[in-house]
């Protein structure tokens, strides 16, 4: 899998995991570290290494990434307050929702003769006695 996707923090992330699970530790801080150079952010990642890190004894990185994981993390208490606006209006924060679409919104070409139109419009030289383009 990790051979056929490997920009796939997903994949990333579980077979870190089974390192950790396996207790090899300083690999899976290099697949960790590989799911962090795809995605800074990614709590899995952050949450493990902070694992793996305590597995080898090493408080200081450990420290680190448990303030990284804990900086990214949703805060559940703000869940609680903003969840059913969220729920009533999904089209507000459409990248927050769990499950979300992504939907294009198709272009329409305008004639020439409109985009001229409108520029004319706008244009405060085209607009005085004599202005043109």
């Amino acid at each position: 899998m990790l051979a056929q996707y490997p920009r796939d923090r997903v994949v990333r992330n579980e077979v870190g995991r089974i390192l950790f699970l396996q207790k090899r530790y300083a690999d899976g801080i290099t697949e960790f570290n590989q799911t962090l150079a795809i995605d800074p952010e990614d709590l899995q990642a952050h949450y493990n290494l902070m694992l793996c890190y305590s597995g080898l004894g090493d408080e200081a990185h450990a420290n680190e990434h448990k303030e990284r994981y804990l900086r990214f993390k949703a805060d559940e208490s703000a869940q609680a307050i903003t969840g059913p606006y969220r729920q009533a209006h999904p089209e507000d924060n459409n990248e927050r929702q769990l499950i979300h679409e992504h939907v294009s919104v198709p272009v329409i070409p305008a004639s020439k003769s409109a985009i001229k139109r409108k520029a004319s419009e706008s244009s405060p030289i085209a607009n005085q006695p004599g202005g043109s383009y």
